[in-house]
C-alpha cells in the first residue's frame, strides 16, 4: 500500500456507497475519512450521520459545533452560515473542540472541499456579513 493507492481505494469506495442507494435508504449520510496504511494493508474511518428532513446533515462537528460555539465567542446559529475568505466562499459546517488553533470546520461552496479556520477568522468574516 502507498498514499496515492489508498487515497484511490477510499474515492473508489466512496463513489460505490454513493451510487448504492444505501444513503437515500436510510436518511444518512456516509463519509469515507482517512486512516493509515502499511505495506499491506490499510484502515479507513467510516462515518455515518443521520440527515434531517430539511436535508441537513448531523456529523459529528456540527453537533459540537451547536455545543460548544458559545464557549469560543461564536452563535450556535450561525451553523450553516456563509463568509468569505480569500475571494472564496465557505459555510460553517462544525467543530472540533480539541483543535485548538483551526477549530471551525467549513465547507468551500462549489468544491465541496473541508477547510480549518481559527475563531478569529470566522467572527471576523461573520461580522463583515453582517
Amino acid at each position: 500500500m502507498n498514499k496515492n493507492k489508498v487515497k484511490q481505494l477510499r474515492e473508489a469506495i466512496q463513489s460505490v456507497i454513493n451510487d448504492s442507494g444505501i444513503e437515500d435508504e436510510n436518511q444518512c449520510k456516509i463519509r469515507i475519512g482517512n486512516g493509515t496504511y502499511s505495506d499491506s494493508n490499510c484502515t479507513l474511518k467510516i462515518e455515518v450521520s443521520d440527515v434531517t428532513d430539511d436535508g441537513r446533515v448531523l456529523t459529528k462537528e456540527a453537533t459540537d459545533f451547536k455545543a460548544y460555539a458559545k464557549g469560543l465567542g461564536l452563535e450556535p446559529d450561525t451553523l450553516g452560515a456563509v463568509f468569505e475568505s480569500g475571494g472564496k466562499e465557505y459555510i460553517i459546517a462544525g467543530l472540533k473542540p480539541r483543535s485548538t488553533k483551526f477549530p471551525v470546520v467549513a465547507i468551500q461552496v462549489g468544491t465541496n472541499d473541508r477547510y480549518k479556520f481559527p475563531v478569529s477568522v470566522v467572527q471576523l468574516r461573520l461580522s463583515q456579513v453582517a
